[in-house]
């Protein structure tokens, strides 16, 4: 019953989606700006990555690459000093020139068969990665 926010992201309406046939697993963000032609563009993650802890008192810092509502509580206890002093480094959005554009997408949280957004210099488009399906023929046969 709440009215739609049209600048509101969570009321951004994916479509249409591009379908390609690589999956996440393999997949970087240099790689898919790539494919998308956009290798000026931004990846939209369509959710936080939190990239690092970094601990205010001893300064150790551990990459973490997950989304932030996955993440523990547990993280702000720094392995080395054993305090709870560390902080989260986020991003919503990676380019090609980010530290992070080498890493695959699966790896950082986007699923399998995902979508994210892609904003360049066209506009912003939306693409999902399929990867190859695999069928287990005894279900099939089940059926």
């Amino acid at each position: 019953d709440l009215p739609e926010n049209p600048a509101c992201l969570a009321h951004e309406i994916w479509e249409p989606i591009e379908i390609i046939s690589d999956s996440s697993e393999p997949l970087t963000t240099r790689r898919l700006l790539q494919l998308a032609g956009e290798e000026s563009g931004i990846v939209e993650m369509g959710f936080d990555l939190l990239t690092v802890m970094r601990c205010v008192e001893c300064g150790v810092t551990e990459t973490i690459l997950q989304p932030v509502e996955q993440s523990s509580s547990r993280l702000i206890r720094c392995s080395k000093c054993e305090l709870d002093s560390r902080q989260p480094e986020t991003v919503s959005w990676l380019d090609a020139e980010s530290p992070f554009a080498a890493v695959p997408l699966a790896r950082m949280g986007v699923p399998k068969f995902g979508a994210v957004g892609i904003k360049g210099e066209t506009g912003r488009r939306y693409i999902q990665m399929t990867g190859a399906f695999t069928f287990n023929k005894d279900r099939e046969s089940k059926s």
